[in-house]
């Protein structure tokens, strides 16, 4: 019986005494020996392995790494052998110790390279133009802030009157100078006059707020097709501003789909949860989830329910927008319309005050206890400062 294992030096192939019996050296290129390492992990036999069988003898060989017509068993003896003598077995294939370790930094840099570029990037595309979206409300609403004040010293009641940032902008951009509103006419104003100079910058300066709100807008509808491709069931159920927010808190499909519904109900609440911990404030019933129309529309007494099966119905869609399953986006929003339509006729029960466990209450009794002491010890140091 033979065993034959796979390392970046080569191929090897040992008794069932750890005896070395053949071997195959790799390239000592980096990318080449990658390459044949690569090729020797597939199911199917690479040249390599075929060569290195024209020279057994015996046909009773257990391999390391799947193969289609051969057994298989991990670790094997070869790899242990490998493993345990690996510096050993590069120096008789002419490798210096430094040299070996470039070579090692080398292809274990291919190989990373390969894995990065195999990943699928459309979900942190998605994730990265939600972060776009929030640096551009940050900005525009700073902004907006220095437009009205800017603005506020030619004509203050404009300001008053015009309170959406994007209409407020458009109309300094478009309009400029001084016209009459609902209620207000220009000869009320209490604005100083400015030169006609001076105007042009808020001009300019209003339309570049007119631009940002453009480029936000071609975002929106950029998430809104990337969510229909890469997240579709879960963008049926909630659309694709949520989804895309609630994929971006979790950091891609893959940790999105291996979460379980609890962790998707409470996602963005982690800070309420911990405080529920500690036993400040009651557990969370919801995090970004709450911005949804579910849970707005449901009833105050039937939200966590609501949350509850929502959260549900996500965890089965980030699962199958992940894995590739088949598209139920259709047949999960009808169960959550059936699920909120019930909540909306059903008697409305009165609130009830949330037990805490025996468990929390006793970390809680030692947490306040604490904070006292700490409060204690404060208040003698002042007064002996005193």
């Amino acid at each position: 019986m033979y065993y034959i294992t796979t390392s970046p030096l080569g191929l090897f192939a040992v008794d069932s005494n750890k005896n070395e019996v053949a071997h195959l050296y790799f390239s000592k290129d980096p990318k080449d020996a990658k390459k044949q390492y690569t090729e020797s992990l597939k199911p199917a036999f690479s040249k390599e392995e075929k060569e290195l069988l024209k020279n057994m003898k015996s046909k009773d060989i257990i391999f390391e790494i799947k193969k289609d017509s051969n057994e298989h068993q991990f670790p094997n003896p070869a790899g242990e052998y490998v493993r345990a003598s690996l510096f050993r077995l590069a120096a008789k294939n002419n490798f210096s110790p430094p040299e070996f370790s470039s070579f090692l930094y080398g292809f274990n840099f291919e190989l990373t390279r390969d894995k990065m570029q195999s990943q699928s990037v459309n979900d942190r595309l998605i994730i990265q133009a939600v972060s776009a979206i929030d640096d551009l409300d940050k900005t525009i609403n700073v902004m907006c802030m220095r437009l009205r004040e800017w603005y506020g010293l030619y004509f203050p009641e404009a300001s008053e009157k015009l309170k959406d940032n994007e209409k407020f902008a458009k109309y300094v951009s478009e309009t400029l100078y001084r016209t009459d509103m609902d209620n207000i006419k220009i000869e009320e104003t209490i604005g100083s006059e400015i030169k006609p100079d001076d105007l042009k910058e808020h001009k300019q300066f209003a339309q570049a707020i007119g631009a940002l709100f453009s480029e936000r807008k071609n975002l929106e509808k950029y998430i809104n097709k990337k969510c229909q491709q890469v997240i579709p069931n879960m963008t049926a159920i909630i659309g694709a501003e949520q989804a895309s927010r609630i994929l971006a808190h979790a950091g891609s499909t893959e940790k999105l789909a291996k979460f379980p519904s609890s962790t998707i109900q409470i996602l963005g609440a982690e800070k309420a949860l911990f405080r529920y911990l500690h036993n400040v404030g009651t557990s969370p019933k919801h995090g970004i989830i709450f911005n949804t129309s579910y849970i707005q529309r449901s009833p105050k007494d039937a939200r966590g329910k609501i949350a509850r099966i929502l959260a549900s119905k996500l965890s089965i869609a980030s699962k199958l927008d992940h894995y590739k399953g088949e598209f139920m986006g259709g047949k999960l929003k009808q169960d959550m319309d059936k699920a909120l339509e019930q909540a909306m006729k059903a008697k409305p029960k009165k609130d009830k005050k949330q037990n805490k466990s025996p468990q929390f209450a006793q970390k809680n009794d030692k947490f306040k206890n604490q904070k006292k002491d700490k409060f204690k010890k404060r208040k003698k140091k002042k007064h002996k400062h005193r």
